[in-house]
C-alpha cells in the first residue's frame, strides 16, 4: 500500500513481507481471497461467489475450453462481458420449458423441508418421461427456430 499503511509492523494476515528497501519501506505481498478474485472453477462451478453472497472484483477465465471465443461465451453466460449493440440485434427465439408438477411429482407432494419419502420417489421410467417431455420440447423450440431464422435461447 502506498503512504506506508503497514509499514510499522505487519498486521494483517494475509500480508507478507517480501523484502525491505534501504529506507525502510516494505514491498508486501498478500493472498487474495478466491471468493472476489475468482478463478473460472471458483466462480462458474463451485460458485463460491454467488454461495456466499459476493460480487467478486474478477474472474479469471484461465483453462477455459474454445479458446478466446469459449472465454466470451462463458463470460457471457454470467453476465459478465459488455457486448457492442450489433450482437443483441439479432434475432433471438426464447422459450419458457413446461415441467407438469404431475410428472415431477407422480406420487404425491413433497414433505416441508422438499424432501421426498422414498416410497413416494419416481421410477426410473417416470424420470425418462419427463426427460423425454423436455427433450421434446428443446427439439420443437429448435427446429422452429432453425425455421424463421432464428437462435434459440435456451431457458434455465
Amino acid at each position: 500500500r502506498r503512504g506506508g499503511g503497514y509499514s510499522s509492523g505487519l498486521t494483517h494476515k494475509r500480508l507478507s513481507s517480501m523484502f525491505k528497501m534501504k529506507d525502510g519501506r516494505q514491498v508486501l505481498a498478500g493472498v487474495l481471497p478466491v471468493s472476489l478474485f475468482a478463478s473460472g472453477h471458483t466462480f462458474f462451478v463451485q460458485r463460491m461467489a454467488h454461495r456466499m453472497g459476493l460480487e467478486p472484483y474478477m474472474v479469471h477465465t484461465t483453462f477455459q475450453y474454445g479458446g478466446a471465443e469459449g472465454k466470451r461465451h462463458r463470460l457471457r453466460e454470467g453476465m459478465m462481458w459488455e457486448d457492442s449493440e450489433e450482437y443483441y440485434s439479432k434475432d433471438f427465439l426464447q422459450f419458457e420449458m413446461d415441467i407438469p408438477y404431475k410428472m415431477v411429482y407422480p406420487r404425491g407432494e413433497p414433505g416441508k423441508q422438499g424432501h421426498v419419502a422414498f416410497s413416494k420417489r419416481t421410477t426410473v421410467a417416470e424420470h425418462f418421461a419427463l426427460v423425454h417431455h423436455q427433450l421434446r420440447q428443446i427439439r420443437n423450440a429448435l427446429a422452429f427456430a432453425q425455421a424463421l431464422g432464428r437462435i434459440l435461447v435456451l431457458p434455465k
